[in-house]
């Protein structure tokens, strides 16, 4: 780690030159999932040619090696360069739950630096952030990804202990933060949506959430405007109150909201994750 450490005194641009040379590492000498990407991205966009296809897989694998090297940068990167690379377009959103003390969950997506994503919105809101995470099984690597996301007063929280720290917490004004694309595992709760050209499988744990304490849920956008900068445009989900349902509608508005922006900048999403590891059950 020390190593990683040393790396982030490096300017951005010669951090940039070591992502040009990842990126042809990971697409063309020792390919990071190829195969899994092309089936996702065939599976995803049938009416595209083959062509297209590769170029957002070159899109994705560019937007990878930025995404590592730019976390490398987050470790010692002040609040000021967060502020000034990472805009969020419409903060006002949030004032009536600010006015009124109420926390507010917000919900992104594995969508260009989810990472940068964190630490921007850290560095420009008026409360703090409680990030939801899974805890790498390396444990140095999780210390350090720790660090990375506690700076500017977060505090990441592991999805096993989310519900207990959310109540602890809820009489306080706070942001609760997390990235829900990923796939529950297969013997959890879940919601199925028509995501992608497929049959989706969602964790449910955010609504769930919401219902209890009766927060409201934001989904966030990020965008790249060009390389190292982002803008980040929140849209209202779902307030209370919430009506009682055995649906997921909240769920059902992310997944919906994640499409969109997926089918908009398909190149900044991440292909590589094995969203798509076993299929819906012809019962269900």
């Amino acid at each position: 780690m020390w190593l990683l450490k040393l790396l982030a005194l490096l300017p951005l641009w010669v951090l940039y030159l070591l992502a040009d040379l990842l990126y042809v590492s990971i697409y063309y000498v020792l390919p990071y999932r190829k195969k899994e990407v092309f089936v996702h991205l065939r599976s995803s966009f049938p009416e595209l040619s083959e062509s297209e296809r590769v170029q957002i897989a070159k899109g994705f694998y560019r937007n990878i090696a930025d995404v590592l090297v730019e976390s490398i940068k987050a470790i010692r990167a002040p609040k000021t360069f967060f502020q000034q690379r990472v805009r969020i377009n419409n903060p006002e959103l949030l004032q009536p739950w600010i006015e009124q003390q109420q926390s507010m969950i917000f919900m992104a997506a594995h969508q260009c630096n989810w990472e940068w994503l964190l630490l921007g919105a850290c560095a420009h809101f008026p409360f703090p952030l409680d990030a939801v995470y899974k805890p790498l099984h390396h444990q140095p690597g999780n210390r350090l990804m720790y660090e990375i996301r506690a700076r500017f007063g977060a505090r990441p929280i592991a999805v096993k202990d989310t519900l207990m720290e959310i109540m602890q917490r809820r009489k306080e004004l706070r942001g609760f933060a997390l990235v829900a694309d990923q796939s529950p595992l297969e013997g959890e709760e879940k919601y199925w949506a028509h995501f992608l050209q497929r049959a989706t499988p969602f964790p449910v744990g955010a609504e769930k959430i919401a219902r209890l304490t009766k927060y409201p849920v934001f989904f966030v956008q990020m965008r790249r405007l060009k390389r190292g900068y982002y803008e980040v445009q929140l849209e209202l989900l779902a307030q209370p109150p919430y009506a009682k349902t055995d649906d997921y509608p909240i769920i059902a508005a992310y997944a919906a909201a994640v499409e969109r922006q997926i089918l908009a900048y398909p190149q900044d999403w991440l292909w590589s994750y094995r969203k798509w590891k076993y299929q819906k059950p012809v019962y269900h």
